[in-house]
């Protein structure tokens, strides 16, 4: 099944996707910084403008782009920021937590009023587990898979370094609960790299230090482990993002994965 497998990949209508895209597009650059930079780590627009850096330098598209030099040569036939008409069927619907006391927590499915694509750089990819899962493991074998190279093994190593220094990622509070929970797991100790959060102290059980992750909005959270050569996905389609239980299934998942890691 096809899975919203990052950003916010909603489903508008093209006159409230292009608006919203421009809107965000100008509030990345015109706004204030919260801080100087290398003060302190804030989750933020940071992705979206470097998506407008590649096409400023490559004159494409960046979805094109991602495409190109991406998708296709790492065989994910899958992934994409277009819904065809023959894989409708197959896109997974979303949910929302159910948000009234008495309700027990369960699920309200969101409307399905069509898929309009969400083309900025900080989201709206849609895939599969298959498919993210190479992606993972070109990173995992240094830039390489099944004899395709997406990036030169320095790229690899400068991606998953940490850029923080000594300055550990915070607790982002939410503004928009229905939205967001508060985020993320390992505040006040992990580090960031060029795109992903990184361990930084062990714990018996759980990932080792060196491990990266990330998320999707909807819930669609993955890790790679460099040291034991792993790669997890775990794909729900449920806001809000953080949302309690599916953070629950990410540690079970966890644990359940390194409880059974053998040395063979």
């Amino acid at each position: 099944m096809l899975s919203h497998t990052s950003g916010f990949a909603y489903a508008f209508n093209s006159a409230e996707t292009n608006a919203m895209s421009q809107r965000a597009h100008y509030r990345a650059s015109t706004r204030p910084l919260l801080h100087d930079p290398g003060a302190r780590w804030t989750y933020g627009d940071s992705t979206a403008i470097l998506g407008k850096v590649v096409e400023r330098v490559t004159g494409k598209k960046c979805y094109d782009f991602q495409q190109t030099h991406i998708y296709q040569p790492l065989g994910m036939t899958d992934s994409g920021h277009f819904l065809a008409e023959k894989d409708t069927a197959r896109l997974n619907p979303a949910y929302n937590r159910n948000p009234k006391r008495d309700s027990g927590g369960d699920l309200v499915q969101q409307p399905n009023t069509g898929y309009t694509p969400y083309l900025g750089a900080d989201g709206g990819l849609l895939g599969t587990a298959s498919d993210y899962i190479r992606f993972l493991q070109m990173l995992l074998n240094g830039g390489r898979l099944d004899g395709v190279r997406i990036l030169s093994e320095a790229s690899v190593r400068e991606l998953l370094r940490n850029q923080l220094g000594n300055q550990p990622i915070q607790t982002q509070v939410s503004a928009q609960p229905a939205l967001s929970c508060d985020f993320p797991l390992g505040s006040g100790a992990d580090g960031f790299s060029l795109g992903f959060q990184l361990k930084e102290r062990a714990e018996d059980g759980k990932r080792p230090p060196g491990s990266f992750s990330w998320g999707g909005i909807h819930n669609t959270h993955f890790w790679g482990d460099p040291q034991h050569g792993i790669a997890v996905v775990l794909l729900t389609q449920l806001l809000p993002f953080y949302d309690a239980r599916c953070m629950r299934l990410l540690c079970d998942v966890e644990r359940e994965v390194y409880a059974h890691l053998t040395t063979e």
